[in-house]
Formats: structure tokens, sequence, C-alpha cells
């Protein structure tokens, strides 16, 4: 089975040496997440996010509903996977594109950006109310924003994280009330985080087989449960594209050994 599974990582190497892949990357942390991907496509998730680089009150920590991908190169991928999760699928930049995702900004809390945002949204809500439609739009943007280095849990435990370095891309649900402007407080009710999550199947993210460029397992005894899946699990499609499919399949443990 191994004989089967994707090209050679050495064979590639030099088309990722750059700061950027021309490939979007998604990890997540079990198998069974992969397959589900797989089967039914992206569904955003809400995410807390801290905000307290703005430098104002009342915009500490807010919820956005999105998918988060990356597109640092191959070399760099193992150190990514430790954060967050060994298995993972690499999508064409096209179809990141086509769906709406975007880079993220990355804001320095000493540059004078976050002070006009604050600003604005301060405005916006004096002149229309609580949430205003220019809040709202400033709140967008924010949402595909992160500052330089900041705190990441990782199993619970927070770990200080070199943001720039993971070249992040997302894709967030734009239906505000649902996804937006969210408090921790809110996030943290397991029953509103439920629904909230619930929402995202209405911007399920899909794919075609041919979007795909990469699978990532932990290591080769992931191979055949996933070789197996996408032959009897996938949407119906054309079986030689799923036979084209599972031979991109890659294990971490062998990408660690070659680059």
């Amino acid at each position: 089975m191994p004989a089967m599974t994707g090209q050679c990582i050495r064979s590639r190497k030099a088309v990722h040496m750059g700061p950027r892949a021309s490939h979007v990357f998604h990890f997540t942390r079990n198998l069974t997440n992969l397959m589900g991907i797989l089967e039914h496509g992206f569904y955003p998730h809400g995410c807390l996010e801290d905000l307290s680089w703005l430098g104002g009150p009342g915009y500490n920590a807010y919820t956005f509903l999105m998918v988060c991908f990356c597109d640092i190169p191959l070399s760099r991928l193992t150190e990514h996977v430790e954060f967050y999760g060994n298995y993972g699928i690499g999508l064409s930049r096209r179809w990141a594109l086509d769906k709406g995702l975007n880079p993220v900004l990355y804001f320095s809390p000493q540059a004078p950006l976050c002070a006009p945002l604050l600003s604005a949204m301060r405005e916006g809500r004096r002149l229309q109310g609580n949430m205003s439609e220019i809040e709202n739009d400033i709140f967008t943007a924010i949402s595909y924003a992160k500052p330089l280095q900041g705190i990441k849990l990782v199993e619970g435990k927070p770990r200080r994280k070199d943001f720039l370095s993971e070249n992040e891309w997302r894709f967030v649900a734009r239906d505000f009330h649902m996804s937006l402007g969210q408090t921790d407080d809110m996030y943290r009710d397991p029953n509103q985080r439920r629904e909230l999550n619930e929402s995202g199947k209405q911007y399920v993210l899909s794919f075609s087989p041919s979007d795909i460029r990469y699978l990532f397992v932990k290591d080769d005894n992931d191979i055949p449960a996933l070789f197996d899946f996408i032959l009897t699990n996938m949407p119906q499609t054309d079986t030689a594209a799923l036979k084209t499919l599972a031979t991109r399949i890659t294990s971490i443990e062998h990408l660690k050994q070659d680059v």
C-alpha cells in the first residue's frame, strides 16, 4: 500500500523552498476529522480571537465563524503541525481564491493602524447606535487581522506563537448576527457555541478531488484506512479521479525525513 502513496517529496522540494507555497493547507488533529472534510467539505466553526492588541476597551475578545488555512512551504510544515495536528489537506490556490479566502493582515500593536480602526468603530456606534453598519464593516476587516505575536492554546496550555510565520489565510462567514461580534462569554456557553457551529453548515466550502494536491496523515499506519475511505466514502465522482487522489497521501513521518 505505501508504494501507491504520493510522489516523492524530494522531487518537489525545490518548488516549496520559497516563503510561500503555491497551495493552501488545513490541518486537524485526527483522521476522523480529515475524513469528514473529504466527505462533506469544510464547515466554518466559531473561533475565539484575542483582540486586545487593538488596544481599546470593549473589544478584547470576539468570536468569528471561519476556517483557517496557511500557505507555508513544505519545508516548514513539520513545525506547523505541532500546533494544529498531523492530519491535513492541501488545495490549489486557485480553489482558495475562487472560494473567497484571503491572506491574514498582520498588525504590530505599535503601528499607526490600530487607533484608526478603534476610532472608526466608536464613531460608527456613536452615530448609529449599538453595532452599526459601519462597525459591522470594520469588524469584517478585523476578522482577517491578527497580531504579529501572541498566545496560542495547545491542548489547553498557553504557548507563545509567532503568528506572522504562519502565512495564514481565512474564510470568514459574512452573516454578522451569527458569526461576528460574539463575545467570549457567548463563546464559552456550550449551547450558544453549538448553535454557532451548526450555523456554519450553511457556509460549507466544497471542493472536487482535482482541487486537492496533498493529503497528510501522521504516519504510515494511517495510510490504508484513508486510502480505503477515499475509494468507498468520497462523494460520487469519477473512479479514476479517486484513485489519483489516493496517490497523494503523504505521512508527516516521511515528510520530516525528507525536508
